[in-house]
């Protein structure tokens, strides 16, 4: 209990972000959440790749080469997530209908608890960039930042381990490059 009394506010703001995270997706369910975030990458990868073709068709309708190149890359990226928005709700009924949701929930957690604590070793790991963090108040009295800093050199130690594997040709390709 003295533990959780010494907790600061940071810690109590790191908590709620995992919590909420991982509610949302228990909520969600795992497939719909997995699905969102592939969506928003195929999205993106579909605006970047197809946006120059995408334009092109608008050269009668949008005279400035800029804004073309703006309308046709918000419309590939919302028309994208529009069909994965679709694909998920069918997913999801399908789910429903087989009768897998309450695992399909609870799987949809660990990935909202996942996700959430992603977002906090990014945001600590941001944040220590700063020389200046580590004298405020908050961050020498935090119980939970000593703990996201070891976790944030295991992941760049991972990430590092990653890299080796992956094909930079293929992240070139990928985006057009």
């Amino acid at each position: 209990m003295d533990q959780v009394n010494s907790l600061s506010t940071i810690d109590w703001l790191i908590i709620a972000v995992v919590i909420v995270s991982s509610l949302l997706s228990l909520r969600r369910g795992f497939v719909k959440e997995v699905l969102s975030l592939l969506t928003w990458v195929v999205a993106f990868v579909v605006a970047v790749k197809f946006s120059d073709q995408m334009q092109a068709l608008l050269l009668e309708q949008v005279q400035d080469d800029q804004i073309r190149y703006i309308v046709a890359f918000i419309s590939l990226f919302v028309a994208t997530l529009v069909v994965g928005s679709l694909v998920s709700f069918l997913l999801g009924s399908l789910i429903q209908v087989t009768g897998l949701s309450g695992t399909d929930r609870v799987l949809g957690m660990i990935f909202g608890f996942a996700r959430g604590s992603l977002i906090v070793v990014a945001f600590v790991s941001l944040l220590s960039l700063s020389p200046a963090m580590e004298k405020t108040e908050f961050w020498k009295t935090s119980q939970l930042i000593p703990q996201l800093g070891q976790l944030n050199g295991w992941t760049r130690e991972m990430l590092g381990k990653s890299s080796d594997l992956m094909n930079p040709s293929l992240i070139d390709r990928v985006l057009g490059n």
